[in-house]
């Protein structure tokens, strides 16, 4: 009695929200080899996400791989792993993944959204376009990959398109961060600046710390001549973020 209820305490942390315990007891459960069907490959996926929200994506990529031996016609673990190759940069490998994740499901939301990030991140914008309109198409309210679209059609010089998506994402979602981020960068590359300024506090009030939200507002103070407040921001950003300048300067909006 007394070690099931240790297996069952086990598999509740194994699916809970804490990170490092989640890790610790799916890990306790697959060493201990009394898991098997649903309940394994859950513990591998379940596992995979602990190592991959921890930044550890070669052992999320090997859970997720571990999943996918054990259900190899589930789109999830294929999903799963290419977000992992997301995070490690390994776009193509990722783009693979997804692939098949979209041919096991062909109306698999996240994955058309996520294939989109690594078509962007490779610089091919018309393809993530492509693919976050397929995301919205199936699922309307998926404010993130609005707010992608956005980042997409800004990248590519398509202004009026990226401020549609950014206000789309922040009416389905008003605590987007990274929308009201990235629609206070449009503003800031469109010289309005009260309007920039408005939205970097949305963000920050929702993510104290983002960076780009911290030194896209330093920018705008200090083009409206508040410098203090300027320097504040900036060297707050820098902080959180020591490439936030280099960063910011891919959005080819106006610098210091």
């Amino acid at each position: 009695m007394g070690a099931r209820a240790g297996s069952d305490a086990d598999w509740d942390r194994c699916m809970g929200d804490v990170l490092d315990v989640r890790i610790r007891a799916c890990t306790a459960l697959i060493d201990a080899g009394q898991l098997a069907g649903q309940r394994l490959i859950a513990a591998y996926n379940n596992r995979g996400n602990g190592y991959q929200r921890t930044g550890d994506f070669d052992h999320a990529i090997a859970d997720y791989t571990q999943a996918i031996k054990l259900s190899p016609d589930s789109p999830v673990p294929y999903n799963n792993r290419g977000a992992a190759y997301n995070g490690k940069r390994d776009y193509e490998h990722a783009i693979q993944d997804y692939d098949k994740a979209l041919q096991l499901d062909p109306s698999y939301s996240a994955a058309f959204n996520n294939r989109g990030v690594a078509y962007a991140a490779l610089g091919q914008y018309d393809a993530a376009i492509k693919d976050y309109g397929r995301a919205i198409a199936l699922n309307a309210a998926f404010a993130e990959a609005y707010t992608n679209r956005g980042e997409a059609h800004f990248h590519k010089g398509n202004y009026d398109q990226a401020g549609l998506d950014f206000t789309a994402a922040i009416e389905i979602d008003a605590n987007s961060t990274l929308a009201l981020r990235d629609r206070g960068l449009l503003y800031l590359k469109q010289d309005n600046l009260d309007a920039a300024i408005a939205d970097f506090d949305r963000a920050l009030r929702l993510t104290p710390r983002e960076p780009m939200a911290l030194y896209g507002r330093g920018v705008a103070r200090r083009l409206k001549g508040d410098v203090p407040g300027a320097d504040s921001d900036i060297q707050a950003a820098s902080a959180a973020k020591g490439d936030v300048a280099q960063e910011f300067e891919k959005y080819g909006v106006n610098g210091l």
